[in-house]
């Protein structure tokens, strides 16, 4: 068994013609700690509108259905954060590449169902552009996301992305490495 680690989060194994790529979706402690407060803070919010439309009266108005709009909005929310602190504390993107078959799996600690690929299917293997417009930067902001994938490819009619929160030199490495895979 062969192994080989690039950068900081990315681990590729070659083990009896399998290549296995792991990515780590972990982040330091100082930014989980950032997304536990976000969280809290949600909670907080969402624990301040609670009384307010427990006490309005039964008939719908304006501000039942503001509040509702609200609490349901915080709940979509409340989940999103949740699955994000588990994705940083022990998520891991797991690539396999063996025998003509592409395998990506978004494990969530040991959980998770892998997507596979016939190599033969894949088209325009390329890295996946950014937005540099201040907007979408704004919202990708790298450990407060769940994505920020690198790179994409046609398969069977539809586009698919993977690659979560590579640095560049990562990206350059990994491309020839994959690339090289797939055309085997």
């Amino acid at each position: 068994m062969e192994k080989k680690k690039i950068g900081d989060k990315v681990i590729l194994t070659r083990e009896n013609g399998c290549l296995k790529i792991v990515i780590d979706q972990r982040v330091s402690v100082v930014q989980l700690l950032l997304i536990l407060l976000w969280f809290a803070l949600v909670i907080v919010a969402g624990f301040m509108i609670i009384p307010g439309f427990l006490n309005l009266p039964s008939e719908w108005n304006f501000e039942k259905v503001f509040y509702s709009i609200f609490l349901a909005a915080w709940f979509f929310f409340l989940f999103k954060i949740g699955k994000l602190i588990i994705w940083r504390y022990m998520g891991r993107e797991v690539i396999q590449i063996n025998k003509g078959e592409l395998s990506i799996n978004n494990l969530y600690g040991t959980v998770g169902k892998p997507q596979k690929f016939n190599t033969k299917d894949i088209r325009k293997f390329k890295e996946y552009p950014r937005s540099n417009d201040l907007l979408n930067k704004i919202i990708n902001i790298e450990f407060l996301a769940t994505g920020g994938e690198r790179f994409e490819f046609e398969y069977n009619n539809g586009e698919y992305i993977f690659g979560k929160m590579l640095s560049d030199n990562e990206i350059i490495i990994l491309e020839r490495i994959i690339r090289k895979e797939i055309l085997k």
